[in-house]
C-alpha cells in the first residue's frame, strides 16, 4: 500500500473507533449499560488517541508546525505524539 492509502486507512480506522467509543459512553452514560474491562479499556486508549489527534492539530497550526511534525518523525518520541493507529502503519515497520 502506498502512503496515502496508509494514511487514508489509518484515519478510517480512528473515526470507527472513536464512533465505537462514543456508543458505549452513550452506552453506560444514559443508558445506564455496566461496560465490561475490555470495553473500559478500549474507552481509555480511544481517548487517548483522540487527545493526541487534537495536539497534533494544535501543532500542525502553530507557525511552521509541519515542520515540527516532520522533525518529530526522527525522534523515538512519535509514539507519544501520534495516535496509535498512525504509529502502526507508519512508524512500526520492521523493514
Amino acid at each position: 500500500m502506498s502512503k496515502v492509502k496508509n494514511f487514508f486507512f489509518a484515519l478510517k480506522k480512528e473515526k470507527d473507533g472513536s464512533m465505537y467509543m462514543s456508543r458505549l459512553i452513550y452506552a453506560n452514560l444514559v443508558q445506564k449499560r455496566v461496560l465490561t474491562d475490555s470495553q473500559k479499556l478500549l474507552v481509555k486508549k480511544q481517548s487517548i488517541d483522540v487527545l493526541k489527534t487534537f495536539f497534533v492539530v494544535i501543532i500542525f497550526l502553530f507557525p511552521f508546525g509541519s515542520f515540527i511534525l516532520i522533525g518529530v518523525n526522527f525522534f523515538p518520541i512519535r509514539k507519544y505524539i501520534f495516535p496509535s493507529t498512525f504509529s502502526k502503519y507508519f512508524f512500526d515497520k520492521k523493514t
